[in-house]
């Protein structure tokens, strides 16, 4: 542990402050404040929990109003900032002045992060802390892909000179740019007294159905509407090309089915365009099953007139119920037991599962997982091996010497274990090491006897 952090009485040290008050990762929430060495403070936007023992945290820097995230773990003594003590967000700017705003993805508050008399000084000035120039047109513009780029080297003037004639400019990764002339009411204020309130909001997918007969459009709302009650769309069909549609054309999207119940199966369903299906195939993988396609020389033909086909692995209660019964049988007789490992092959623990995705969540509660604590690394997981009975000898020759019958068998010759290893899924290759001989070479490169991958791998004592 970390000679900073004291548990006992809640404190961490950080460089440049001294000992400050301090919490454990699943102990935040969003709004709390945390600080960092130098003094620096984020505001926490959003938590999302990342795995057992992590936390995804987004936060808002209180002087730039940029946006990031960080993994958290749960256990882990994180610098809070005491109510008492919270930083504002950015500037407290006079009416009178020209305000540079920034708006992160996840936030909910516009940050003033420059001001001035003239929008030049607005977009020109320094943090609250005097020390971290925003340089708002500048710097921050180019970040997020609104300024200079050698492909596009005025393309900070012209975001400049949008926003001073009162444009919102929204950057790909979600922060919001603008600025404020003095005196001026929030823009959102203004457009209640002349514009009707938006059904929908900004961000929202909706149904585009135009009144001329052209094809219905999937849109990403862009914006709020404009005297003339248009709104800015964002089209689907045409990879992202922004649209100006009428606010009445807008629908919300009809709602999707239930997910189909069951686990999933080795069969595909084929379907065109429409979604009419071609054929049904069976096949462990979606290139298995596009070669099975191939194969049937009706659904090929149709394949390459539409120039391309759809495929969906089925579940068990999508299937016809002809097949449907023999599947769910030989599930049922399945071997329900999956092995959890950790990146480098150690067997961590064994659990019952009917599907991958059922052990992947089943082991997600398993106190002998979470204790593991596999981070970023991720799991394995493998089918467990079921143990087959030796076969009956098989015969090799029947003669008669000296009025006896002679009946003579043989064995069957069992796998090799590379093979086996192969067949398995273990995580590796077999290589030839160093001295020529063979060896089982793990993801992080360890190398194995094959004696020692069986053991470890498939069980052989």
């Amino acid at each position: 542990m970390s000679k900073s952090i004291d548990e006992a009485t809640r404190t961490i040290h950080l460089q440049g402050i001294g000992r400050v008050p301090a919490a454990p990762g699943h102990e935040l929430i969003v709004g709390d404040q945390l600080m960092y060495n130098g003094g620096g403070v984020c505001q926490i936007t959003k938590i999302v929990a990342a795995s057992p023992q992590f936390l995804l945290i987004t936060e808002m820097n209180t002087e730039t109003g940029e946006e990031n995230s960080r993994r958290v773990k749960k256990t882990r003594m994180v610098a809070r900032v005491p109510e008492t003590a919270r930083r504002a967000l950015g500037f407290d700017a006079p009416a009178t002045d020209y305000s540079a705003q920034v708006r992160a993805p996840e936030g909910d508050e516009w940050v003033t992060v420059g001001h001035g008399a003239t929008a030049e000084e607005a977009i020109s000035g320094l943090t609250p802390s005097k020390q971290v120039p925003t340089y708002f047109g500048t710097v921050m513009l180019d970040r997020h892909g609104l300024g200079y780029t050698a492909a596009n080297p005025d393309g900070r003037a012209r975001s400049v000179q949008a926003m001073m004639a009162g444009e919102t400019l929204t950057a790909a990764d979600g922060h919001s740019f603008r600025i404020l002339p003095p005196e001026q009411p929030e823009p959102a204020a203004a457009a209640e007294e002349t514009v009707p309130a938006v059904p929908f909001t900004v961000g929202s997918a909706l149904l585009y159905v135009p009144e001329d007969g052209m094809e219905r459009d999937v849109v990403l709302l862009n914006s709020g509407p404009d005297g003339d009650g248009t709104v800015e769309v964002l089209s689907v069909k045409q990879g992202g090309k922004p649209l100006r549609v009428p606010l009445a054309m807008l629908k919300e999207l009809p709602e999707l089915p239930p997910a189909p119940e069951g686990v999933p199966t080795d069969y595909w369903t084929v379907t065109d365009k429409d979604g009419q299906q071609v054929t049904l195939v069976r096949a462990e993988t979606l290139e298995g099953a596009r070669g099975e396609v191939e194969k049937d020389p009706q659904a090929a033909a149709v394949a390459r007139r539409l120039g391309g086909l759809s495929y969906r692995r089925l579940r068990t209660s999508e299937l016809p119920p002809e097949i449907r019964a023999a599947v769910e049988a030989d599930i049922a007789g399945r071997d329900g037991r999956w092995a959890v490992m950790d990146r480098a092959g150690n067997l961590i623990t064994t659990v019952q599962a009917t599907s991958y995705n059922h052990a992947v969540q089943v082991a997600d509660q398993d106190p002998t997982v979470q204790a593991a604590s596999p981070g970023s690394g991720g799991l394995i997981f493998m089918r467990a091996r079921v143990e087959e009975p030796a076969p009956a000898p098989r015969v090799v020759s029947v003669h008669q010497t000296g009025g006896r019958t002679v009946t003579v068998t043989a064995g069957f010759t069992r796998k090799s274990i590379p093979t086996r290893l192969r067949e398995s899924g273990a995580p590796g290759e077999m290589v030839n090491g160093s001295t020529g001989a063979l060896r089982w070479r793990l993801p992080n490169g360890e190398e194995l006897t094959p004696g020692e991958a069986a053991k470890r791998f498939l069980g052989d004592a």
